[in-house]
């Protein structure tokens, strides 16, 4: 990629985190209410609950993967600033929108069980055409497709103030649209 390790790694990893939390929270989702259909049977619980299981353990799991990113910091020298108490600000927005998703998901794909193996290929697409591995301005003049990746978005608005530059306010526009637009879909549904 032409790129120093001292760019790419941390991009590379915080990226990686991120779409970890999103892709798994989704995938679980998809199977939540088949595999807890006996506390579902027997017990009178919301069912959003299961959501906020799986969630709470994935995000267990973020944790643990940062650990990896503090060590590579530690490593290529990276200080935190300021600008990190506004990632911590992206990560609650992240943590909203996988909320929704897992709803949504769940729910969906309670209805249609053959959801379950098309959501896993779709997102192993999307792993591809988002910046993850790659940098966004690599791509050149289609990098203006981007913008319409939610994954972009949900990442850069993370990503970026962990790495000390600046989020485009137009992702920031885009999640919180996102956010308010899927938590409406999500109550209806």
């Amino acid at each position: 990629f032409n790129v120093s390790i001292r760019v790419y790694l941390p991009h590379f990893i915080l990226g990686l985190l991120v779409w970890n939390i999103l892709s798994q929270t989704i995938i679980d989702a998809c199977s939540i209410f088949n595999k807890m259909r006996g506390y579902i049977k027997e017990v009178k619980i919301p069912y959003t609950t299961f959501i906020f299981m799986l969630l709470y353990r994935n995000i267990i799991i973020f944790v643990f993967q940062l650990l990896i990113f503090i060590i590579t910091a530690f490593i290529l020298k990276i200080s935190p600033s300021v600008s990190w108490l506004y990632a911590l600000f992206g990560f609650i927005v992240i943590i909203l929108n996988a909320m929704w998703l897992g709803i949504f998901f769940a729910i969906v794909s309670a209805r249609y069980h053959d959801l379950i193996e098309i959501t896993g290929n779709v997102l192993r697409l999307l792993f591809f055409i988002t910046p993850i591995m790659w940098l966004p301005g690599a791509v050149g003049r289609a990098g203006l497709l981007l913008y319409f990746n939610p994954f972009y978005h949900l990442i850069a608005i993370f990503r970026a103030n962990i790495l000390g530059n600046e989020v485009n306010i137009t992702s920031w526009i885009y999640v919180l649209v996102m956010t308010i637009t899927g938590w409406l879909i999500a109550m209806i549904l």
